[in-house]
């Protein structure tokens, strides 16, 4: 029987207070087989932790977001399996909330995809934006739980959430530094630990644009990261601008036909899934791919493949996971729309290359002439257009920046984060009246807009 071992997540004071420093987190521990734990962040995101125990030492796959989270779980790892000889930290890919607690297990090797080594060896500004927007969180729940006759529930809902992310800036203070890979790879590796293999291949560009599974044919496990989720969240396809699915299809392909092959599929959070459910979600995959090329080689417009291509109705087991129909609609609409744009030209390293030889303003007009004259062409992606014009604003002289965030404003007039952009754009050429004015339309466009409020709330300040 599989026993859990639970850790109390959140303390409630006396009279209903909450508490005011961060809290030991809960680790939920439960036994897949006498050498493998899978152990569950009790929070708001449910982050999923895997170790394993080897003759040739432990590995443990992702870390959580919080340094001092990953303590709790290192010391969960050793109490169960009563030995702490950490020999490999594997991440499924670089996002925080994966590798920012490798901090906690310093005598292992570090293993990820080599993009995502470069991710993480970049990282730093990341942080220290994650550090403010949690604080920012953090103030706002504080004055939220301060509320009387605050709903109990609410209540206790809103301090675990609070827990949670003081436990990540307590991580991100002092001593904190960008989580390194020691050992990346390409394609695939194999990690041979004498009584376990572990089988890495790189899935290709879809969430992070470093995704990997790791197969665990011994155990018959498969570790999937952030890709395969639907609790919470749905699948994590169009994360990136280009895609790669064909590969997509040909991974999947290859695993299934493992004889070695596997029952469970760990994700990166909230819980596991089964072969069939992966086996579901496959076919999505293959025939949403084959769907939209072959209404690509009709000449149909992308309203029309998008209406040809709605959700199969076996997808429906969404709604009983709380997605509403609303969400599936945007969520297919999504992907149609990310596998179609694989069939289109890139804008972006046109108006890049033009940029450079001719300046912002014939880029701009460049991408202007295409879009009103072939759109149907070229793939304008609101994503790609966003990280081409952070990469001006990342050089001395913000007018380039600015200009590009007009002209993604001007395709995307419906986009919050569009005009979020621009205000940050605006912000950063000194230009405290525009960026304000940007930011309030953003915010308009998106009250949730968190990044916006706080902008705002700064920049009037300096007023």
């Amino acid at each position: 029987m599989k026993k859990p071992i639970c850790w109390l997540a959140v303390t409630l004071l006396a009279g209903g207070a909450f508490a005011q420093t961060p809290v030991d987190p809960a680790i939920r521990v439960e036994r897949l087989s006498a050498r493998v734990l899978l152990l569950t962040e009790e929070s708001p995101m449910e982050n999923l932790v895997v170790a394993i125990a080897t003759r040739k030492g432990l590995v443990v796959v992702d870390t959580t977001g919080s340094r001092q989270t990953a303590a709790f779980v290192r010391q969960a790892i050793e109490t169960q399996f009563a030995r702490s000889d950490f020999k490999y930290v594997i991440n499924t890919h670089p996002h925080w909330d994966h590798a920012w607690g490798n901090q906690a297990f310093p005598e292992a090797e570090v293993i990820i995809q080599e993009n995502g080594a470069r991710q993480l060896a970049d990282s730093e500004g990341t942080a220290e934006r994650a550090r403010t927007g949690f604080r920012e969180r953090i103030a706002a729940l504080k004055t939220e739980l301060a509320e009387p006759n605050l709903d109990p529930r609410r209540k206790g809902k809103l301090a675990g959430d609070l827990a949670f992310r003081e436990r990540v800036v307590q991580g991100l203070s002092a001593g904190f530094a960008p989580p390194r890979a020691t050992v990346s790879f390409s394609d695939e590796m194999t990690l041979d630990m004498g009584d376990v293999t572990f089988r890495l291949c790189f899935f290709g560009r879809a969430h992070s644009g470093c995704d990997i599974f790791i197969h665990i044919p011994e155990e018959k496990i498969l570790i999937t990261g952030d890709i395969f989720l639907d609790k919470g969240w749905l699948p994590l396809f169009a994360g990136m601008d280009t895609l790669d699915i064909p590969r997509w299809i040909a991974v999947l392909n290859k695993l299934f036909a493992d004889p070695a092959g596997f029952t469970t599929v760990i994700p990166g959070h909230r819980g596991p899934w089964s072969r069939e459910k992966l086996a579901l979600w496959k076919g999505y995959i293959e025939d949403l791919w084959k769907g939209v090329q072959a209404a690509r080689s009709e000449k149909l417009t992308l309203a029309q493949a998008t209406s040809r291509l709605p959700l199969p109705a076996r997808f429906d087991y969404l709604k009983e996971l709380n997605h509403s129909q609303d969400e599936l609609l945007r969520f297919q609409q999504r992907n149609v729309t990310a596998f179609w744009r694989q069939l289109l030209i890139p804008v972006v390293p046109m108006m890049a290359e033009t940029l450079e030889r001719q300046g912002v303003e014939a880029a701009i007009q460049q991408g202007r002439t295409l879009w009103q004259s072939r759109q149907g062409d070229y793939s304008f992606s609101e994503t790609a257009l966003n990280q081409f014009g952070y990469r001006l604003l990342d050089r001395e002289d913000k007018k380039p920046a600015i200009e590009l965030f007009k002209f993604v404003v001007e395709l995307y007039p419906d986009s919050a984060n569009a005009y979020d952009s621009l205000g940050e754009a605006f912000m950063a050429g000194g230009d405290k009246r525009l960026a304000i004015e940007n930011y309030e339309r953003s915010l308009r466009l998106n009250p949730a807009n968190g990044n916006a409020t706080a902008m705002l709330k700064r920049l009037r300040q300096e007023e």
